[in-house]
């Protein structure tokens, strides 16, 4: 593969790099572009990517979804996580 020379065109030295980055691993790659996804919108914080690392996407959705649901209806958000959390002390008993 003929890599672009860094200092002629920085863009696509850093496509091309990303491009074989992610032909060498796709699976890491996909993880890595959600990850950054999430992060560029503001639902995910540094340390927050790094204590949850690649199921960082699945909580920022998590977040995302019980905002909404805060803002639309606070009891409902209430009663739905307090349902829940009881069937997770069912199940870990």
């Amino acid at each position: 593969m003929q890599t672009a020379n860094k200092t002629a065109d920085p863009k696509k030295y850093i496509r091309e790099y990303m491009k074989a980055r992610y032909a060498e691993n796709p699976e890491q790659g996909a993880t890595t572009s959600r990850i950054n996804y999430y992060k560029r919108q503001g639902h995910l914080t540094k340390e927050e990517t790094k204590k949850y690392g690649e199921l960082s996407p699945y909580i920022a959705k998590a977040k995302k979804t019980l905002d909404t649901l805060k803002s639309q209806n606070q009891q409902t958000l209430e009663d739905f996580l307090f349902n829940y959390l009881e069937q997770l002390d069912a199940e870990n008993l």
